[in-house]
């Protein structure tokens, strides 16, 4: 008789049953293993999933670890699934999330005034895909508005582990610009223009 599953078994079995990014300790807590056996379970599921022997890889993404399919094997996983690819982001799409992403959290209207249209139909595209989330409210305002944030899945499709992988928005945008910008946000009185 055996005395139940090894590390690697748990380790591997909880990343493979979640859809999304598993953390530490997230892992730990789960599979009852100290802080070292999780970290070297994931070190030997990096080998045994390495891109070069395996149609599965262990990728570390948003702040966690995830099991995922390899990408060389793409165009045969996707023939198999038969499934178009979502339709590409729009720009608008892509200004809201930078918004999100570097601003953020931020009300719809924040987003809005940022960008001088009405950015509704966009923020609930991005939240029905899940590259947006509602992240607390403004108690501050009239309404107490809900407040948008980038999402876990924003990150792992972009295959970031954090916030902090992307550029500076300095790096980004000059001073003058950027202080337009805030003061677009800080004033949003009139309704914005419609997309």
């Amino acid at each position: 008789m055996t005395g139940g599953p090894d590390a690697l078994s748990l380790v591997e079995a909880v990343l493979l049953v979640s859809p999304l990014p598993v953390n530490l300790q997230a892992l730990r807590s789960a599979t009852g293993l100290r802080d070292a056996e999780v970290r070297d379970t994931l070190a030997a599921l990096e080998i045994r999933y390495a891109p070069e022997t395996s149609g599965i890889v262990l990728r570390h993404v948003a702040g966690g670890y995830q099991l995922a399919t390899n990408p060389s094997c793409a165009e045969a996983v996707e023939r198999f699934r038969e499934e178009a690819r979502p339709a590409p982001l729009s720009s608008a799409a892509h200004e809201v999330l930078s918004c999100a992403l570097y601003l953020g959290p931020l009300t719809r209207g924040g987003v809005s005034a940022v960008r001088g249209v009405n950015s509704d139909a966009v923020v609930r595209n991005l939240l029905d895909r899940g590259l947006l989330a509602e992240a607390g409210v403004d108690s501050d305002s009239l309404g107490s508005p809900a407040l948008l944030a980038v999402t876990e899945d924003f990150l792992a499709a972009t295959g970031a582990a954090s916030r902090d992988d992307f550029p500076n928005l300095d790096s980004l945008v000059g001073p003058e610009e950027l202080a337009r910008v805030r003061e677009r946000l800080g004033s949003a009185e009139e309704p914005p223009e419609s997309d």
